[in-house]
This record gives C-alpha cells, sequence and structure tokens, in this order.
C-alpha cells in the first residue's frame, strides 16, 4: 500500500544542492514545457488576445521571427533559476524572479510601440516555470550561497601598521 512521503522534520538537515546543472535542468525542463505546450496549441487563444490588444497599442505590426521568441523564452527559462540559485534567502530570489517576470511583461507595450507583433505566452510561462521550480529546489536544498563555516578562529595580523583579521592558518604573521 502507498504511503505519502512525510514532510522535512524541523532537526532534519537539508541536502546539498548545486547551481549549474540544477539551473541548466530546470531550464531545460521549463522550455521544453513552454515549447511542447506551444506546439500543442495551449497558448494560441492567450496569444490571440494578447496581440490583438498590442496592435491597438501600435497600430500595424512586423511579426517577430520565431527564432527570436525562442531565444527569449531560453533566456527565461535559464537566467532566473541561475540567478535565484546564487542568491540566498528567499525575499532575494522572490525579488529576482518577479524582477524578472516584471521585465518579460513589461516588454509586451514596448515591442507593440515599435511595431513589432510577438505572442508573449512562451517566455513568460518559460519563466513562471523555470522560477517555481527554482524556489522549490532551494527550498529544499542547502545551497552553496548558503553556507555558513562557524567556529573559525581568527588571528590578527599587522601589516604595516594596519591591522586585519583573518582565518587561522590562512596567513601568516609577518615580523
Amino acid at each position: 500500500m502507498y504511503e505519502s512521503p512525510q514532510p522535512m522534520a524541523a532537526t532534519q538537515q537539508k541536502t546539498p544542492g548545486t547551481v549549474g546543472t540544477t539551473s541548466l535542468l530546470i531550464g531545460s525542463m521549463s522550455l521544453g514545457l513552454a515549447v511542447g505546450l506551444g506546439v500543442l496549441g495551449f497558448w494560441d487563444h492567450a496569444n490571440e488576445l494578447l496581440t490583438s490588444w498590442m496592435t491597438q497599442l501600435g497600430g500595424e505590426a512586423r511579426k517577430v521571427p520565431t527564432q527570436w521568441i525562442l531565444v527569449m523564452a531560453a533566456l527565461m527559462a535559464y537566467l532566473p533559476p541561475f540567478a535565484m540559485l546564487l542568491s540566498p534567502g528567499l525575499w532575494r530570489r522572490l525579488v529576482l524572479w518577479i524582477s524578472a517576470m516584471i521585465l518579460a511583461i513589461a516588454w509586451i507595450p514596448v515591442l507593440a510601440l515599435a511595431a513589432w507583433q510577438m505572442p508573449p505566452c512562451l517566455p513568460l510561462v518559460a519563466g513562471f516555470w523555470s522560477g517555481l521550480c527554482a524556489l522549490v529546489y532551494a527550498s529544499r536544498h542547502t545551497l552553496p550561497c548558503e553556507v555558513v563555516i562557524k567556529d573559525v578562529p581568527l588571528k590578527k595580523i599587522v601589516i604595516r601598521d594596519a591591522s586585519i583579521t583573518a582565518p587561522v592558518g590562512k596567513a601568516e604573521t609577518e615580523s
């Protein structure tokens, strides 16, 4: 019989996490999800609504080539998780994620005013999903940016009348 997993106890330690490989995996999964749903036509109605609104803003518009939409989706899929996993703390990660999403959304009227018509759902969904996955991963793992070295004995080093405090064993005092 299947038993549901128990939540992590407060006394349990989180497993160590990585940044590079995890960012690539999260980005690839997010990009694959967004492109796959786009191929299935999942975004068609939302894209039509947004592009009709953009046409009202800027009038007749040229279509953005598909490869540029994929480049923007790849940037939104790979950069936010990389930046989020390199930043310690939930609030910093949320600020990075929300900022990336706001910047992506803010490009919609800018492109419309520049007479470019771009279906925005693919990059937005890729960025949303990659940020969400990065937040979940960071909450369940101890990342290298969060590791704190405790109880390191310090030794005072004097160099030409300037006082510097450094961990013991890293530098020797010159007399």
